[in-house]
């Protein structure tokens, strides 16, 4: 009996052990971390070559001194143009007396790569005419690039002698201010009244501010007065228009047509830009002289090509602070296809001509620079 019992104890004994040996197994099977099942292999594709690093380039911007207009105007460009320009592009401006010596430092020593001056400058150094007529030697070249503003000139007379010119020509011969001889805008006039009409070009140097007394004591008969960008008048203009009676003096149609087929584009403002009286005429015909910055060749394509488009995408808010670039903000494009047709000789920077081409309206008669 006795014995009996301790059998059933050890059988008890034996099962119990059996089901711990078993629970054990089960939970080191559940515990046992899955086998990973293979990661398939990844291609490997080449490493990207590091683009090629652009040279690093300083664009110098030579212009007349501070106080005026050109001055304080590229200020303002070039504070929106840097905002759109990549890094490896940078912009300085140096002084000079005026455009002229700013030209010449630009193709004959090479201090600056881009010259803020006027269209009928940059022909005439093409062309060496004076003030670039040998002796004078450029080792470069300066460009159709970067245009701003016009120049938009006409003619006036005292309103007590209106009667007698009623057309450009009658003015032929007769003692005309045309500003400051030998300046820019004085070789526009030439350029204009001498070589495509064929006039007598009777200059008399009374300088800007006595061109009102001269025109009240007849030792003048006229005047070559502008507007900046059709829409400002200069302050030596001013200062006199407001003091003595004055006549808008316009171009005959075929005085129009010969400036037409020379390539001018000629402009049709209202008087109230340019007179605080009223004069008789309805509105004005000017005619056109672009400023800008003139660049060499060795600036690269594209970064006249990137500062022409970042010009273009801010021309509007530069407008409104400075009315001279209204004309450049109505029409971009136009503007600077008027300004290559005024002076078709002078070679178009590869950049600028990147940029016409991507409009559609470059014109295979024009030259690019190389």
């Amino acid at each position: 009996m006795f014995s009996h019992a301790i059998s059933k104890i050890i059988v008890a004994i034996v099962i119990a052990v059996i089901v711990v040996i078993a629970i054990v197994a089960a939970v080191a099977v559940v515990m046992r971390p899955p086998t990973p099942s293979p990661t398939p292999a990844t291609p490997t594709s080449p490493i990207s070559p590091s683009p090629t690093p652009i040279t690093p380039i300083v664009i110098k911007w030579g212009v007349t001194p501070p106080g005026t207009y050109g001055y304080k105007i590229s200020g303002i460009v070039m504070e929106y143009i840097r905002k759109e320009l990549p890094d490896w592009i940078k912009i300085t401006i140096t002084t000079y007396p005026g455009s002229m010596e700013a030209a010449k430092a630009a193709v004959v020593t090479g201090e600056i790569n881009m010259a803020y001056i006027a269209d009928i400058a940059v022909d005439r150094m093409i062309k060496r005419l004076y003030p670039f007529a040998p002796p004078f030697k450029a080792e470069k070249i300066l460009t159709h690039s970067l245009h701003f503003y016009t120049v938009d000139g006409f003619f006036v007379v005292s309103k007590d002698k209106a009667d007698k010119y009623k057309c450009w020509k009658d003015l032929s011969g007769k003692p005309i201010a045309f500003y400051t001889s030998t300046s820019t805008w004085w070789y526009s006039c030439k350029y204009v009244w001498d070589d495509l009409l064929g006039y007598g070009f009777n200059h008399v140097e009374v300088g800007p501010k006595a061109i009102g007394d001269a025109l009240m004591s007849g030792a003048i008969e006229g005047a070559a007065v502008y507007l900046l960008g059709n829409r400002i008048p200069p302050p030596w203009f001013t200062e006199f228009e407001v003091k003595i009676p004055l006549e808008v003096v316009n171009p005959s149609p075929e005085e129009i047509n010969i400036m037409k087929a020379a390539g001018l584009k000629l402009s049709r403002v209202d008087p109230k830009y340019a007179f605080t009286q009223k004069v008789s005429a309805s509105e004005i015909y000017t005619f056109p002289s672009y400023y800008g910055y003139y660049a060499t060749t060795d600036i690269p394509e594209e970064a006249i090509y990137l500062m022409v488009k970042a010009l273009e995408k801010h021309v509007r808010e530069i407008a409104e602070i400075e009315p001279g670039f209204s004309v450049l903000a109505e029409d971009f494009v136009g503007y600077y296809v008027g300004a290559i047709n005024a002076f078709p000789d002078i070679p178009v920077h590869p950049g600028l001509a990147k940029f016409l081409k991507e409009k559609g309206v470059w014109n295979p008669n024009w030259k690019i620079a190389s």
